[in-house]
């Protein structure tokens, strides 16, 4: 693994572990505190991963089906399967606006 690649996977982790932090914040807000210590929000974040990992895995090989494994069939299935991960993240981002916007502050007797 090149130089490179190894600098593009250490920025995407930083920016998941960035944008983490505060979704649990956010997810979390109307949770009393000493009710925080169940493995829900991480159950459920784990089954977003495995379903959203289905789905594109479903849509790509949906996509090369016919087109097989040759080069100019599997650029245009990636495109595709990029194309469907594009959308699914900005349908995320717009839902994200749907989230409570209240302050964890204020249910701390």
């Amino acid at each position: 693994m090149g130089a490179s690649a190894r600098r593009n996977r250490w920025s995407a982790r930083s920016r998941i572990g960035l944008a983490m932090g505060p979704f649990f914040d956010t997810v979390l807000s109307a949770v009393d505190p000493n009710e925080t210590g169940s493995g829900t929000l991480t159950a459920v974040q784990q089954l977003g991963s495995a379903l959203g990992t289905a789905v594109l895995g479903t849509v790509f090989l949906s996509a090369l089906g016919h087109r097989g494994a040759a080069l100019p069939g599997y650029t245009t299935t990636m495109t595709i399967t990029l194309w469907s991960g594009t959308g699914l993240l900005v349908v995320a981002f717009l839902a994200a606006f749907l989230l409570p916007r209240r302050d964890r502050s204020r249910h701390t007797p």
